[in-house]
């Protein structure tokens, strides 16, 4: 039908962006495969220690250039004594130890050097980090907690590095120190998993169980036994059923979701919402999910109420997920008003 037509066109349209769109950031979060890519890095110090330490545990092919190693680099280098791919080179960079690189660092005592470096990394076009000095970087380390091969990064863009170190606390408080066995069963598991189930239902009921333990408990020796065990009868199911979907109404502010409501959000392939939906809620939808503001028909990213039961169901035929999001203010807001809010969303069965 013509609705479901229109959906499509804004999904796939990248130039049309529904309101509650992501906002300006900052930087650019993003992870770099270095496994087996030269990098070089330049400096004595003791900071530049660390980011070594670090580039080489995600296995890239270091060579550290310092004419006089801090005891901190001494040190590294004699823990990592008889590996190939960490190398502590005594004597002052040059702009040809850049070439080839994937990434270069550099911890130097002023400005001008830190520009030379940058210099020499731009014209063989390497990704640059100069430590303390963002005039002459290409990206910046965060703080990191690590659960590889799960991995957490985030930064104040250097606007309060305290902050950012309190930021990891309550992120190392929150992540289950076992999340990198699941992350590692999970990678085991995955050829299976495209072998024996069906894009789509299938794939996403046995990843969605799959999340809810490993956030729950950590793997023991039966975990793998289990999660096989669920393939078969999840094989057997139908490829397309209609989709879930979830009306969540009284919301005025995140604090007022659910858990449960959270999930759906963020399972949703589709969410219509009305106007004023607070920007701390649309914060929980899921990024790839398409958008549609309850307003004006034949506008990217609105659509008119009369149209909104008829999409809905169109999309759920289709086997898509469904979130129909009610704003509520001042009285309307079932949670400020502390009203239980338990019957305030539901839910259709898939």
């Amino acid at each position: 039908m013509q609705l479901h037509a229109s959906v499509d066109d804004w999904r796939e349209d990248g130039a049309r962006e529904a309101p509650g769109a992501i906002a300006p950031i900052s930087k650019l979060p993003i992870f770099l495969d270095l496994r087996d890519k030269p990098a070089a890095l330049a400096g004595d110090t003791a900071g530049l220690a660390w980011k070594a330490e670090l580039i080489a545990a995600a296995g890239a092919d270091v060579r550290v250039f310092s004419a006089q190693p801090s005891e901190e680099l001494r040190a590294l280098a004699a823990r990592r004594a008889g590996d190939a791919r960490f190398r502590l080179v005594p004597r002052e960079w040059t702009a040809q130890d850049l070439a080839g690189a994937a990434i270069a660092v550099a911890d130097l005592p002023t400005l001008a050097e830190a520009a030379a470096f940058k210099e020499a990394g731009d014209a063989r076009g390497v990704l640059v980090n100069t430590v303390d000095k963002g005039a002459t970087c290409d990206f910046y380390f965060g703080v990191v907690v690590s659960r590889s091969p799960i991995m957490i990064g985030a930064t104040t863009d250097g606007t309060a590095p305290i902050l950012g170190q309190s930021v990891r606390r309550a992120i190392e408080l929150a992540v289950p120190d076992w999340l990198g066995q699941w992350g590692d069963l999970a990678r085991a598991m995955r050829p299976e998993i495209k072998r024996r189930l069906a894009p789509g239902r299938q794939r996403r009921a046995f990843w969605e169980a799959f999340a809810e333990l490993a956030m729950t408990r950590a793997p023991d020796e039966d975990a793998r036994a289990r999660l096989e065990a669920m393939l078969d009868p999840l094989a057997a199911t139908p490829r397309r059923a209609p989709g879930a979907f979830a009306r969540i109404d009284g919301v005025c502010e995140a604090d007022c979701l659910t858990i449960g409501e959270v999930k759906r959000l963020q399972a949703a392939d589709l969410i219509v919402e009305d106007a004023g939906v607070a920007e701390t809620v649309r914060a929980f939808y899921r990024r790839e999910a398409t958008r549609l503001t309850v307003g004006r028909a034949g506008v990217a990213g609105e659509i008119a109420a009369a149209d909104v039961e008829a999409t809905i169901a169109a999309e759920r035929a289709d086997g898509r997920a469904v979130a129909r999001v009610c704003a509520a203010t001042g009285a309307g807001c079932a949670c400020k008003a502390g009203l239980a809010r338990g019957g305030a969303s539901s839910q259709a069965p898939a």
